[in-house]
């Protein structure tokens, strides 16, 4: 069943809810997120079922491609089928439009490494490939997912080449 998606503005009524989760899900400061997504072409996307606030997707889009930059569900609502609804709402939302995301690569040795493999298996489960490409960036390796069709390396540059006004460079390799 599909959720409903709100546009983040600067008048947006859950930001608390957003700036909390963001807090909560990732090493990143939540301000820095909204600001990205003001001045950069980022659309910061809430997901709610009815009123209840289930979550946010800060993606960036270059043509017919979506790259997924932060992705969370409420941490009480995880496990409870949220984020395979936000990541369908997600393609409806942008139809026509191949999704790429990155996932900490599976490494034995990181404390958080069976995070990483039920990440990894959460995106599979909902239809994303390994691209058998990785990205390194903030002194880690990220693995490439994508959804739909086969994997352009040459066009998943060019997504990167055109995210964030050229900001955004990872190091791509195999």
């Amino acid at each position: 069943m599909k959720l409903r998606i709100e546009i983040i503005n600067k008048n947006f009524k859950d930001m608390s809810k957003v700036e909390a989760l963001a807090a909560e899900a990732f090493d990143f400061p939540p301000k820095a997120m909204t600001q990205m997504s003001e001045e950069e072409d980022l659309d910061i996307l809430t997901f709610y079922d009815d009123d209840i606030f289930v979550g946010f997707i800060v993606v960036s889009q270059h043509k017919n491609m979506i790259y997924i930059f932060f992705f969370a569900i409420d941490q009480t609502l995880r496990s409870s089928g949220y984020g395979a609804r936000a990541l369908s709402t997600l393609k409806e939302q942008y139809k026509g439009c191949q999704v790429f995301a990155d996932i900490e690569k599976i490494d034995e040795t990181a404390p958080d490494n069976e995070q990483r493999k039920r990440r990894r298996a959460f995106y599979f489960r909902n239809g994303y490939k390994t691209s058998e490409y990785f990205m390194f960036y903030k002194e880690r390796d990220y693995e490439v997912l994508y959804s739909d069709g086969e994997f352009n390396l040459d066009s998943f540059k060019e997504l990167m080449a055109n995210t964030l006004d050229r900001k955004f460079q990872p190091n791509i390799h195999n």
